[in-house]
């Protein structure tokens, strides 16, 4: 059958070369961007977040719930990396929050140093760009070296994996995890009981039903699934690019406001809120805070 519509999730290399060959032929629905570039992308539909609007949660959070003046950055030196970390500081600066940014090479296995030289042990709080899990255990453990007491905060769920716990000895780092998606962990809330009851049922092991990514795919396939599902199986892209524009929610685990082209400096933007949990150990999260909505938007 002919093609209506492609979904991908969180791609970090590769997006950009995809969208210039379809060209906006069909339309492209997406869970989290990675690249700042995806936010104008021509029939592109982001439903949980670029890095503007993640970044622009991360400074509601430490501003308005952490109440932080001076924020230290540690980041890899990687162009997706450096691409997040101008954003962030942009931000940070426009709500009078001073910032010092250290990077290190990403082949880096101690990272005490340049936790030092930003100045983790005073400052208010931590933000950690860490994405793969070795750089995620060499930040934990230098961070815990030095004794650092103020709130970490982790721009996705990037190292809070099994493969970080094995790298620390068998249990996560205490941080705060900021997050586009409801917690999946929590399950007590309604929709991830229907999550982990129909992803179970479609074979989902529990232990891949705890990943972001695996949450992330799920919600963007329903939600495609949705749209789909109401336009019917004859629609044309373009009817699928409009139902996909239209769609104002509810989205399943996802941000309480879905506003396609409702965010002017990103009109690929549909859904951009974002909540902060607390992992506190031994597989527990807490809820820091109810949706936020981002800096900046």
């Amino acid at each position: 059958p002919a093609v209506k519509a492609i979904l991908y999730g969180t791609m970090i290399t590769g997006d950009q070369s995809l969208q210039a060959v379809v060209n906006g032929q069909k339309p492209i629905l997406m869970g989290n961007a990675v690249s700042p570039a995806d936010g104008s992308g021509k029939n592109v539909y982001i439903y949980n977040g670029t890095p503007n609007s993640i970044f622009g949660g991360v400074t509601t959070y430490l501003a308005q719930e952490v109440h932080a003046k001076h924020v230290a950055i540690l980041y890899p030196q990687t162009a997706q990396a450096l691409a997040g970390l101008q954003v962030l500081q942009a931000d940070l600066q426009s709500v009078g929050i001073t910032v010092k940014g250290v990077g290190y090479d990403p082949s880096a296995t101690d990272l005490t140093a340049p936790a030092v030289a930003s100045g983790a042990q005073s400052a208010d709080a931590v933000v950690t760009l860490s994405s793969t899990p070795p750089l995620c255990v060499a930040t934990a453990k230098a961070l815990n070296s030095l004794g650092v007491k103020a709130p970490i905060v982790s721009a996705g769920s990037f190292c809070f994996s099994q493969a970080v716990s094995q790298g620390l000895g068998g249990d996560l780092p205490h941080w705060d995890q900021l997050s586009v998606q409801s917690n999946v962990a929590d399950s007590s809330q309604p929709d991830v009981k229907a999550y982990l009851s129909a992803s179970s049922a479609a074979g989902l092991t529990p232990s891949a039903q705890g990943t972001a990514d695996a949450a992330l795919s799920w919600s963007l396939v329903m939600t495609a699934a949705r749209l789909l599902n109401e336009v019917g199986a004859n629609a044309t892209p373009s009817a699928v690019a409009h139902a996909a524009k239209s769609f104002t929610g509810p989205m399943m685990l996802g941000s309480p406001r879905v506003d396609c082209g409702g965010y002017a400096a990103e009109p690929a933007l549909c859904g951009a809120s974002i909540r902060v949990f607390k992992y506190v150990g031994n597989g527990e999260y807490t809820t820091e805070t109810d949706w936020l909505t981002p800096t900046g938007l």
